[in-house]
């Protein structure tokens, strides 16, 4: 949704230009800075997916970006990219989980390949919502799983082809929980999926649970983020009315 909430400050600020924006649900290579001018690339993806906001700005930027870099697929609108970002999954609720390991200074471990399966339960639980959030906002959306295996091409359940992906080797753990998985994720992606679950009224304990964890350990630390008011939303809004905004 940073492509709503940059249109709104854009408009805040007086902007009469006709800026074309757009957002991907992802970067195209798994990569990590390793220190100032170096940085890891351990993996590309294979299948990305893009919309302008609105989204009858498609055109243009399918001309401007597609041609060059050809694993970007154009979707119907910025709610499908929103939902397809499954950094809100992969990160903040794992993370968390993680915690005693991070606040131990003699552990040093990897994000990925460390994994146990109780963090994958968290992450199939997370998605659960989303995919009926999907269902809510007519959004076509694939599992967790299935996403995984078409953007790096793996094959397997989702904590075989996590524990396992080599385009995760050498990615290490947070030395502290003030990290960009929770920074980042948590106030622009999960708080966005929970500004559209309220006017959906869908409940979602999971998301939440995270959310008012992070909260609680990082407290100041955590943007406000993109609530009802900074999206330029409303709790009495409807689905459709979203869907209109988003599409154009």
């Amino acid at each position: 949704m940073g492509s709503m909430e940059f249109h709104n400050a854009l408009k805040a600020a007086g902007c009469k230009t006709d800026i074309v924006l757009a957002g991907t649900d992802t970067l195209l290579f798994a990569c990590r800075l390793q220190e100032p001018g170096r940085v890891l690339v351990s993996g590309q993806k294979h299948d990305i997916t893009m919309a302008a906001y609105p989204a009858t700005k498609n055109a243009v930027v399918e001309r401007a970006v597609c041609h060059v870099l050809p694993e970007y697929r154009m979707v119907p609108d910025l709610l499908q990219v929103t939902f397809d970002n499954l950094n809100f999954e992969f990160h903040p609720g794992p993370t968390l989980l993680y915690t005693a390991m991070i606040e131990n200074e003699a552990i040093h471990f990897e994000y990925y390949h460390d994994f146990v399966p109780c963090q994958i339960k968290l992450i199939m639980a997370i998605d659960k919502e989303r995919l009926e959030l999907c269902r809510i906002y007519g959004v076509e959306a694939r599992d967790v799983t299935t996403t995984f295996q078409d953007e790096y091409g793996y094959e397997g359940d989702l904590y075989q082809m996590i524990k396992h992906a080599d385009c995760y080797n050498g990615i290490m753990g947070p030395d502290t929980i003030n990290n960009r998985f929770l920074t980042e994720d948590i106030p622009y992606s999960l708080r966005a999926i929970q500004s559209l679950a309220k006017i959906a009224h869908v409940e979602t304990p999971a998301i939440d649970t995270v959310v008012n964890l992070a909260y609680i350990l990082l407290d100041k630390q955590l943007d406000e983020g993109r609530t009802l008011n900074n999206l330029g939303l409303s709790q009495d809004m409807t689905v459709d009315e979203v869907i209109r905004m988003c599409r154009g």
